[in-house]
């Protein structure tokens, strides 16, 4: 039996998933509350806790567990209740990814700048290049949440809960939090199936309790799962591939595992969006998407977890093992989280740069360009403890399944270690020689190769029908 667990919980934040969880599960724990500091930074407090200074994080049987989708996969592990949905389904795997790897992904950068924007500027010009700044990229992050939200609401039409049953499970716990903030927000279409859910997930005694819980202490302070491998062998499997893209995860892993399957490769715009193509495959015109024998799936987190869960090789692990889920959930909760935004805040930045200066006011663009500067320095800070981290788990460790194959981690994580290497993110970030090391490995690997290979391709042969 597991030892009784202490949470270290920031409040407000994504930490209440964990809260709720604990007391749906009936599990007797500690609770540790740290609170914001006036500027919304988490206190420093929570920095003697873990090294990113993260919350939620989870004291247990000696370990100290973060990443909220890995901490919901635990404690499903290794507890159970009437209450809760025990082993989770392919749903519940896929709205847990589903909750980091776009609603988040997308909602926090906008409330991290749209509070900064406010904070920033010292006089009215520079605010305004500030806000529009943050304004803009609210905007494009719109583009990616709403169709999100739709899907949610579809799901919830036909379903009581995320984990497609009668009971909530990884996914409600997961999506539960983030809908919450979004529908408190306002400004984004919630539907009333997904109100009706939140609504049903508050009444709940085990939420009530919980929160009540969370809030007091901050007054205060001012079961195994047993997995399933079946082969797809035979399946038929058609991948959407956006280029260049975190569809590249996939290739490797469809190549690694030595299935077949055929590579639609869909090109950016001018602008650097994905084209129209994708749209008619998704409705978020997300890449990547999978296609198993009809079937669609999306979220990069959950097609690892599907064919590692459904297909074995000699050469990868499988089925998933702890390591592994943690660095899946890693690779978009917190490394993709900051480095995503980064990237698209320089590219904001260097569009307000190309305005002529007659169509906006003056200080506009100083103050977009500054306040695009405050905002690299707080994703820097959080980049390159994200990093420290991964170094110091390669220096012991050969792959990121802890084990002497690569697994979902590893998987997850070569998009973006592999950007900050080699590609358009080479050094931007301070990476350390085992990190250097494991892109290599990963890069050295036939079946990598193989991926590579077929990209090159695939993009050639998109690229001649464009022109054609």
């Amino acid at each position: 039996m597991p030892s009784k667990p202490l949470l270290h919980y920031l409040h407000p934040s994504r930490g209440e998933r964990i809260v709720w969880l604990l007391e749906e599960l009936g599990v007797d724990y500690d609770l540790s509350v740290h609170l914001r500091a006036r500027s919304g930074w988490a206190e420093k407090t929570l920095n003697e806790v873990s090294s990113l200074g993260k919350s939620p994080a989870l004291e247990i049987d000696g370990k100290l567990l973060t990443e909220s989708g890995f901490i919901t996969y635990y404690l499903l592990k290794h507890f159970s209740s009437p209450n809760v949905e025990a082993s989770p389904s392919d749903a519940s795997v896929f709205w847990s990814h589903f909750a980091e790897g776009t609603l988040l992904l997308w909602s926090q950068p906008t409330v991290v700048l749209g509070g900064g924007a406010r904070a920033f500027a010292k006089n009215e010009s520079t605010k305004a290049g500030a806000l529009a700044l943050a304004g803009w990229y609210t905007s494009e992050a719109g583009r990616t949440i709403a169709p999100a939200l739709q899907q949610a609401e579809e799901f919830l039409g036909e379903h009581e809960w995320f984990s497609g049953g009668d009971k909530p499970g990884q996914g409600d716990f997961m999506m539960g939090y983030a809908l919450d903030q979004l529908a408190r927000g306002g400004q984004l279409p919630i539907g009333p199936k997904t109100k009706a859910y939140i609504a049903k997930m508050k009444a709940r005694p085990a939420f009530v309790r919980g929160m009540a819980r969370a809030t007091a202490a901050a007054g205060e302070r001012g079961g195994t799962r047993a997995p399933l491998l079946t082969h797809i062998a035979m399946a038929k499997l058609t991948l959407h591939y956006l280029h260049p893209s975190r569809g590249e995860r996939i290739v490797w892993l469809l190549e690694e595992l030595g299935l077949e399957y055929e590579l639609v490769t869909h090109l950016r715009t001018e602008q650097g969006w994905a084209g129209e193509s994708l749209k008619a495959i998704s409705p978020m015109g997300k890449s990547p998407v999978l296609e198993v024998d009809g079937k669609k799936l999306t979220e990069s987190g959950y097609i690892t977890h599907y064919l590692l869960t459904r297909h074995s090789s000699p050469s990868a692990e499988a089925p998933p093992g702890d390591d592994s889920v943690f660095w899946a959930h890693y690779a978009e909760g917190t490394l993709q989280l900051w480095l995503q935004p980064a990237f698209m805040v320089a590219k904001g930045v260097e569009g307000f740069k190309k305005v002529a200066w007659y169509k906006m006011l003056p200080g506009m663009k100083m103050g977009a360009g500054a306040f695009g500067g405050w905002f690299a320095g707080v994703a820097d800070t959080n980049i390159a403890a994200a990093l420290g981290e991964v170094e110091e788990y390669l220096v012991a460790n050969e792959w990121f399944s802890g084990t002497d194959k690569p697994g979902q981690g590893d998987f997850m994580m070569g998009y973006s270690l592999d950007a900050l290497v080699n590609g358009n993110r080479k050094g931007q970030y301070d990476v350390g020689p085992a990190t250097r090391a494991w892109v290599a490995r990963m890069r050295a690997r036939d079946a990598y190769k193989r991926g590579q290979e077929r990209i090159a391709a695939g993009v050639a042969a998109a690229e001649k029908e464009q022109k054609a």
